[in-house]
């Protein structure tokens, strides 16, 4: 009985020592590709991105050692007799650490005079010899510096249901580091770059604030507070809920764009799309979005589109998909000449296939300058614009004949 709790005292012991080490706070802007930390420490957390390193101190001694804490230990421990344990599964080895290749993240053991080089990131360090570290300056330096291994993606979605659209934003951020971080009042960074390719982890875990602090435009840059503090684990994936929203859909109507031209014979088929029309109530995230239909539990995917532009009181017109419910044609019925200027009577077919009411607006795009001569329902938008626009009630087909000229 004696000897057995002398064996379990035994592993308690050695499971401290393979415990990781409660990661120090940093502060971080975290980007779509890299971050910007800003930490007071000798050793810095992660490894720079070489030339980012930036004092924050206009007088300082001259920094030896610009590596990560864990590199360090890992390099005061050449020569030395060590043990490693693995992280994830029941394997250690103990031996002479001889190298540590920085850039490779590897070390090198010799075992029975053989040489076996293993993962840095993959074993717990377990120093088994006392030796003297390099003396170290005990004055701690504000350092900013860039690194690629932390970075964010934005996952960014519009469901719509009934005359709602429900605007949801969560941020992705990716850990790629050997080491467990903890970002204390860190910000989210977007810019326009386009996000690196997204990181095959080994775990994802998902984080959900209630009391979410708001988007910011501040200085004309895209952030987003954090909580206090975040914790991520080591090669991980982190969802963080940001703002989300419920908006009444103010307007859905099927549209369609056609370019015409005086010598244009025959019907041309329109291709209409449904474009829903809402207003922000508060600053969101710009980037590209995923759109949804809802019906029930479950979530139909439409079309991907870009808002660049997400600040509160604008109005967003967003085009989800293919229109099944109206399908038309353009017909040029007459034209005085070929060439410009030409007087062009033109007729537009449209029909509703649905049970509802539909609002349509055809775009039509001319080769000059056009005036509208006769014509309902038809309004010049541009120099060589029209907008031809109406509604139609269900199973209604309707035929809108206008009279244009188009001069150079």
């Amino acid at each position: 009985m004696h000897k057995s709790h002398a064996q379990t005292m035994t592993v308690l012991v050695l499971s401290a020592l393979c415990q990781p080490v409660l990661a120090t706070p940093i502060k971080a802007v975290i980007g779509l590709q890299n971050s910007q930390i800003v930490e007071d420490n000798n050793t810095l957390t992660l490894p720079p991105v070489t030339g980012s390193v930036l004092p924050l101190a206009t007088d300082f001694r001259p920094i030896e050692y610009l590596g990560n804490d864990s590199e360090r230990q890992w390099l005061n421990q050449i020569d030395s007799k060590i043990r490693v344990e693995h992280k994830h599964r029941d394997l250690n080895y103990t031996g002479l650490l001889t190298q540590v290749n920085q850039a490779q993240h590897t070390f090198t053991l010799s075992l029975n005079n053989r040489p076996v080089t293993l993962p840095m990131g993959d074993f717990y360090l377990i120093p088994l010899e006392s030796h003297n570290e390099p003396k170290q300056n005990t004055n701690k330096l504000s350092i900013s510096y860039q690194t690629d291994l932390l970075s964010w993606t934005p996952q960014l979605n519009l469901i719509f249901s009934d005359n709602k659209v429900t605007l949801t934003q969560q941020a992705l951020m990716t850990n790629q580091s050997n080491q467990a971080l903890v970002l204390d009042s860190s910000l989210l960074h977007y810019s326009h770059q386009q996000p690196s390719p997204q990181f095959k982890t080994e775990r994802a875990t998902m984080m959900l604030d209630s009391a979410a602090p708001q988007v910011s435009y501040q200085d004309n840059e895209v952030v987003f507070p954090l909580a206090d503090q975040v914790e991520l684990a080591s090669y991980s994936s982190t969802l963080y809920a940001l703002p989300s929203d419920t908006l009444k859909i103010q307007e859905q109507r099927h549209i369609a764009t056609q370019f015409t031209h005086s010598g244009q014979l025959g019907r041309i088929p329109l291709n209409f799309h449904n474009q829903l029309t809402f207003t922000l109530k508060q600053d969101s995230m710009p980037g590209r979005y995923n759109t949804f239909w809802q019906q029930g539990p479950l979530l139909i995917p439409a079309n991907q589109v870009s808002l660049n532009q997400m600040r509160a009181g604008q109005t967003q017109e967003v085009i989800t998909n293919k229109s099944q419910a109206i399908s038309g044609h353009l017909t040029l019925v007459n034209a005085s000449s070929k060439q410009l200027p030409s007087r062009q009577v033109w007729q537009l077919t449209v029909k509703n296939h649905d049970t509802k009411m539909a609002e349509f607006a055809l775009q039509q795009n001319t080769n000059g300058i056009v005036d509208i001569i006769k014509a309902n329902h038809v309004t010049k938008t541009a120099a060589n614009g029209l907008l031809i626009a109406d509604k139609l009630a269900p199973q209604q087909e309707k035929v809108i004949t206008y009279t244009i000229e188009v001069k150079k």
